[in-house]
């Protein structure tokens, strides 16, 4: 039997997608996107609703067919920062905007859920949808998913991520790892503070953060191979108030990424041991 899948309309999906843009939220307090989602499935046949974690939930279509479990998979938080493009579906919450497409990914795979559920009868096996809280801050929501045993059962994963290089219209692929892993680093410089006029006097974590900073980007460059992606991106450098006083300490954080789990490690490992 062919099985065909109904094609839901695009302003409908657009809907959807405006509306999480406008209502953005950050990791852990994606309370109203839950919501929002939560509602528009909670009269669609066949549908097993959970969440496993406060924020964020799974929905489980059970074929009509024994078969394998799949999981699909799409993230909703957003990002700290402000919306500058004006549109008329601008985010409405100050600070927090979608610049990562995850309301996309979101309107996506409901879409895709509601196609399925119209061939619901023709299909072997389960299909899991799963909205993920927390991406942006791993492990973020993905932990309490794995905890709660969502995965436990399933055969195979699938995601997909919006590229704005990508036509309209295409997808993309690629063999191996095509996104890469993503690793916090978060470092606090313990100095001695002193007045700018006796600079003598203090041991300057200023001073000493932009040498981290530039031995470790210059670290990677010549100690991983340039076919390798390795990348750390440096995302705050906080130290000090005023003009004229050398603080006491300063705080760097950056992300650090890579898709070979060896230069992964080995990238921690350097950095670690980094003098």
């Amino acid at each position: 039997m062919e099985t065909v899948l109904t094609r839901i309309p695009v302003a409908e999906q657009l809907k959807w997608r405006r509306w999480m843009h406008q209502h953005a939220e950050v990791s852990f307090e994606e309370f109203e996107t839950t919501a929002y989602i939560e509602n528009l499935l909670s009269d669609v046949p066949g549908l097993t609703i959970a969440k496993p974690s406060p924020t964020g939930l799974v929905a489980t279509l059970h074929g009509g067919h024994p078969g394998k479990t799949l999981a699909l998979r799409a993230d909703i938080d957003a990002l700290p920062m402000d919306e500058l493009a004006d549109v008329d579906f601008k985010s409405l919450n100050p600070g927090v905007m979608h610049s990562c497409g995850h309301d996309v990914h979101a309107a996506i795979l409901l879409g895709t859920l509601f196609a399925l559920v119209e061939t619901r009868d023709a299909l072997h096996g389960d299909v899991k949808f799963i909205f993920q809280a927390a991406e942006e801050v791993p492990p973020g929501g993905a932990i309490a998913l794995v905890e709660a045993g969502v995965l436990d059962d399933v055969d195979e994963v699938f995601g997909l991520h919006v590229f704005p290089d990508t036509a309209t219209g295409s997808v993309g692929f690629a063999y191996g790892p095509v996104t890469a892993s993503s690793d916090l680093f978060n470092l606090t410089i313990k100095g001695r503070g002193a007045h700018a006029m006796a600079p003598e006097q203090s041991i300057d974590p200023i001073t000493i953060g932009t040498q981290i900073i530039q031995s470790i980007n210059n670290m990677i460059a010549r100690r991983i191979a340039p076919d390798e992606p390795a990348l750390v991106s440096w995302g705050q450098f906080t130290a000090g108030s005023v003009n004229n006083v050398i603080p006491h300490t300063a705080h760097i954080k950056a992300s650090v990424r890579s898709r070979n789990p060896q230069v992964r490690a080995d990238m921690e490992r350097m950095i670690r041991d980094h003098r």
